[in-house]
C-alpha cells in the first residue's frame, strides 16, 4: 500500500509541476453543492483554514487569530427530530457560555462576528448561537453540545456506538496557475463526503500553515481514506493545540503521512517548492 501511494504521489506531483510549468489544465466541472448538505444521522467537526482575503472570506477572519485553524464548531442532524422540543430549558444558553468561555481559545473556536464590538476574536454570543442553532434546536444539553465540540478522539458516539471520525465536508477553491483545489475548509464525522468550490477530477492541495513549508497533496479519488482526522490532528490542530493530542492520542496503526512524501519527492526531483512559489502573497 504504501508503495502504490509513493507511485501515485509521484505522478500526481510531476503532473502538478507540469502543468505549473506549462500553464495547462485538465478540467474537470467545478462542484456547486455548498450548504444543507447534513441528513439525518449525520454529523461533522467543521474546521477552517487561514486564507488571503482574496482566497476566502472566513478564512481571512480566522488568519486574524491563527496561523494553523479555526474550529467552526459541531453540526449534525439526530435520526428522531420529534425529540428535540423536549430537551430544551431556559437556562441552556448561558449554561453553555459558562462551559465553552474557560476552553475557546485552547480549541481556537474564536468569535468571527464583527457585530459583537469587543467579543470579535473572544466569546461568547457567536459560540453560543452556534450551539443555539445545532445543539439547542437538536435538543442538545449544553453539556452534550460541548462534549461533542471539544471531542478531537478519532471516533465520535453515535447511536449505534462509537463510529470512525471520517472526512464528509471540504470546501475549496480551484487555482488555475497550479491546476488543483486548495482547501480552505474541512470536516470530520459521519456521512457522505460533500464538496463545494473545487473542480472535479482535480487534485487537492492542503495550503502551508504557520512556519510549514512544504505543499501536500491529495489524489481527487483517494482524499477521504489520505486525508484522516489523525493526519489533520498530528500536522495542524496539535501544532497549534500540542495538549489535544496528549489529551487524545493518535491512532496506534500507522497512517499515510503526505509530508514525509512531500519531502521526500522534492529532494529525489532536486526541487525547491514552497510557499512562496506557489502561493504568492497567501498570507498577506
Amino acid at each position: 500500500m504504501a508503495v502504490v501511494s509513493v507511485i501515485n504521489f509521484r505522478g500526481l506531483f510531476l503532473f502538478v509541476l507540469t502543468s505549473v510549468l506549462l500553464n495547462q489544465c485538465i478540467l474537470g466541472t467545478e462542484e456547486k453543492n455548498d450548504g444543507g448538505i447534513l441528513i439525518e444521522g449525520s454529523n461533522t467537526l467543521i474546521f477552517q483554514i487561514p486564507t488571503s482575503q482574496e482566497q476566502d472570506e472566513t478564512g481571512y477572519i480566522c488568519s486574524k487569530f491563527s496561523f494553523h485553524f479555526c474550529l467552526i464548531g459541531y453540526f449534525g442532524r439526530p435520526k428522531n427530530p420529534k425529540a428535540r422540543v423536549n430537551a430544551r430549558r431556559d437556562s441552556d444558553l448561558l449554561d453553555f457560555w459558562e462551559l465553552i468561555g474557560p476552553i475557546h481559545r485552547k480549541i481556537n473556536w474564536f468569535s468571527f462576528s464583527q457585530h459583537y464590538g469587543a467579543e470579535f476574536g473572544k466569546c461568547c454570543r457567536y459560540q453560543g448561537n452556534t450551539y443555539l442553532l445545532f445543539g439547542y434546536d437538536n435538543g442538545l444539553s449544553p453539556q452534550q453540545y460541548y462534549n461533542r465540540v471539544t471531542d478531537f478522539s478519532a471516533t465520535t458516539l453515535t447511536s449505534s456506538g462509537h463510529s470512525l471520525k471520517r472526512l464528509n465536508i471540504i470546501k475549496a477553491y480551484y487555482d488555475p496557475k497550479i491546476c488543483a483545489n486548495i482547501i480552505v475548509r474541512l470536516g470530520f464525522g459521519q456521512g457522505e463526503l460533500h464538496l463545494s468550490g473545487s473542480v472535479t477530477h482535480t487534485p487537492f492541495i492542503f495550503p502551508p500553515h504557520g512556519n510549514e513549508e512544504n505543499i501536500v497533496f491529495f489524489s481527487y479519488a483517494g482524499i477521504r481514506n489520505e486525508l484522516t482526522f489523525d493526519w489533520f490532528k498530528k500536522h495542524v490542530v496539535c501544532v497549534a493545540q500540542s495538549w489535544i493530542c496528549r489529551e487524545f492520542p493518535l491512532q496506534k496503526k500507522k497512517v499515510f503521512h503526505q509530508n514525509e512524501m512531500s519531502r521526500r519527492l522534492l529532494r529525489e526531483n532536486n526541487t525547491t517548492t514552497n510557499r512562496s512559489e506557489l502561493f504568492d502573497g497567501f498570507h498577506q
